[in-house]
């Protein structure tokens, strides 16, 4: 088929753009299948771009590439992992490109050459965008489930807050607030440069060591605090020393 305007593309009749989308929503199906079932709805008009990248040589505009970028922060508010939602993007990039030169009329190489160079641009972008918009997301949830942490470890070291809202809250963290538990602080000591990433490290070792499941670990006004079951169950696998009680031992330049 070629465009009624001399440029190869798809004629845009009612009944040939009734057909384009039924193309195209089959291609999206299967690469939502190959990307493992990550809902297709991500997706968004991506092959509509790139489709008119490939017929026309336009490359995807600010809106579009914003629109790409919404979806990959609904990704990771999905929770599909970044892998698969970008596997989405590439999945359906090589579908519709395997399946174009059946749908559009390419008069010579260096026209098959030129669409392509624009389709695989259109990707690059896509995918960029995704990440991004991706990246974007995670760090805002990071942010506030530290906020959440932060302020039920304040609840629980305070004493005095709601005992039902504090066990509903402490689920979503792996805490049973109805079994006992223990509080362990921590706080450098010494002369470091960076107290703040002395506390990172620290929070870091003691998930390593303990786990991140029915363990609450956070920072207070220059301190680690972590919440854990009174009988700590032994992570499986190699672990890092611990001491009799069951946690790592203190660092250098630290005091608990």
């Amino acid at each position: 088929m070629t465009h009624p305007t001399g440029r190869p593309g798809i004629p845009p009749d009612p009944q040939t753009r009734s057909g384009e989308q039924a193309w195209l929503h089959r291609v999206a199906q299967e690469a939502s299948r190959g990307a493992g079932g990550v809902p297709v709805e991500l997706l968004g008009g991506f092959l509509s771009v790139l489709v008119e990248a490939a017929t026309t040589g336009r490359r995807p505009d600010k809106a579009e590439l914003d629109a790409v970028g919404l979806n990959g922060r609904r990704a990771a508010e999905l929770g599909v992992s970044a892998g698969n939602a970008v596997q989405l993007y590439l999945s359906a990039a090589w579908r519709l490109w395997r399946e174009l030169p059946a749908v559009v009329t390419f008069p010579d190489s260096a026209t098959t050459a030129n669409a392509a160079e624009a389709v695989m641009r259109a990707v690059d972008r896509a995918v960029a965008s995704v990440a991004e918009g991706y990246t974007l997301a995670r760090r805002d949830m990071m942010r506030s489930e530290e906020t959440l942490r932060r302020e039920l470890i304040e609840d629980l070291l305070r004493g005095d807050a709601d005992i039902g809202a504090l066990v509903e809250r402490a689920e979503p963290f792996g805490l049973d607030m109805a079994q006992p538990h223990q509080v362990a602080l921590a706080a450098p000591t010494g002369r470091l440069v960076d107290a703040e990433a002395a506390l990172s490290s620290l929070e870091r070792a003691v998930v390593q060591g303990i786990g991140d499941r029915d363990v609450l670990v956070a920072t207070k006004d220059g301190s680690i605090v972590v919440v854990a079951p009174a009988t700590p169950t032994a992570p499986a696998g190699p672990t890092a020393p611990t001491s009799p009680g069951g946690y790592p031992p203190p660092a250098e330049d630290w005091a608990s």
